[in-house]
């Protein structure tokens, strides 16, 4: 996963979900990792730290991940859609 133009990355999920593992793993091969565990956390995260990837846990507790991802697209952040996902 060390794409060279990927920097920084943030995971989205929940408490359950391995956010903290793959935030060792790829802080390991050098990027920065921001985790998110509510929909608020990611909103404000991407609107701050403007991240190159976010990863979604597609079965969060409280919202389904497809209905996040939507909401995020369509969130304050205008850019969202540039950024894999």
């Amino acid at each position: 996963m060390s794409d060279p133009a990927i920097k920084k990355i943030l995971i989205f999920g929940s408490r359950g979900f391995p956010g903290e593992l793959l935030q060792s793993e790829l802080e390991s091969e050098g990027h920065t990792v921001f985790l998110a565990y509510s929909g608020e956390e990611a909103l404000a995260l991407i609107e701050c730290e403007r991240p190159d990837l976010i990863l979604i846990d597609m079965v969060l507790s409280k919202i389904e991940g497809r209905k996040a991802l939507r909401c995020l697209q369509k969130a304050a952040c205008r850019d969202t859609d540039n950024h894999p996902v």
